[in-house]
């Protein structure tokens, strides 16, 4: 479909007036140096945007105006094409009052996730008001385990990260929760999570040995491990409750045993 020509181009593509769901599916968005979504500073509505294999015209400036996160907005854009002629599909990016995460391609893990040749990270930025109850948490990564399938072996999840706030960050400031299949029969899923409990001391994540391009921080390495019981996905979740820093994610998952 051809765009529409002749039309005058909103300020603010989408005005919030009250809670929902939105989904956007093959869309041309191109409000050329504009908002996608209006301020939401002054708002209250709950409400999820989701933009799917969408055109992403390089004119729009913000994906929403304004410094404002007081609204519980979540944007998340999966497969959408930037603007160069071609689909992106590795471009990530995700909105909430948390924070924000977009997709960086100049500080990426040597042998870290890529994409037609694309290396990239994901880059997460907090702000001030960001808590532990009002966190941010990263789309889901998906990797298939098929090493550690009978109940007994541990395996272990590696998810490799940069943190550009100082030293390396305690499990009390970036975490990660991940999930497999627990039962054949039933079909059920375990949790393994690292966030500290109320009486427990934060400890801090190790230095990693991995090699990243730039210097995006102190490099740190997380690990969990769960049993599996079956072949099939293993889902991770990186959250991070610590406010005003900026982390990035390799989001290539590492299965070992």
């Amino acid at each position: 479909m051809p765009p529409v020509t002749g039309y005058a181009t909103p300020t603010n593509l989408i005005s919030i007036n009250g809670n929902g769901f939105v989904l956007f599916d093959g869309v041309q968005i191109d409000p050329a140096g504009n908002n996608f979504i209006k301020d939401i500073a002054a708002l209250t509505f709950t409400a999820t945007y989701v933009l799917k294999n969408c055109y992403m015209d390089t004119s729009i400036s913000t994906l929403i105006g304004g410094t404002g996160v007081s609204a519980a907005i979540d944007i998340i854009c999966i497969g959408n094409d930037d603007g160069q002629g071609l689909p992106t599909n590795y471009k990530y990016d995700r909105t909430t009052r948390g924070g924000r995460m977009t997709t960086d391609t100049t500080f990426v893990r040597t042998g870290g996730a890529s994409m037609d040749s694309n290396g990239y990270s994901w880059k997460i930025v907090t702000p001030a008001a960001a808590t532990p109850p009002r966190l941010f948490e990263t789309i889901p990564i998906t990797v298939y385990n098929d090493i550690a399938i009978d109940g007994a072996t541990s395996l272990e999840i590696a998810v490799e990260g940069c943190w550009a706030s100082g030293t390396r960050p305690t499990n009390a400031e970036v975490y990660m929760e991940a999930s497999g299949m627990d039962s054949a029969g039933s079909i059920e899923t375990v949790y393994s999570t690292t966030p500290i409990a109320k009486k427990e001391t934060p400890f801090t994540w190790p230095t990693s040995t991995a090699t990243w391009s730039g210097s995006p921080g102190s490099k740190f390495k997380m690990t969990i491990n769960i049993f599996p019981v079956m072949a099939g996905p293993i889902t991770v979740v990186v959250k991070v409750p610590k406010n005003s820093t900026t982390v990035y994610i390799d989001p290539k998952v590492v299965l070992s045993v």
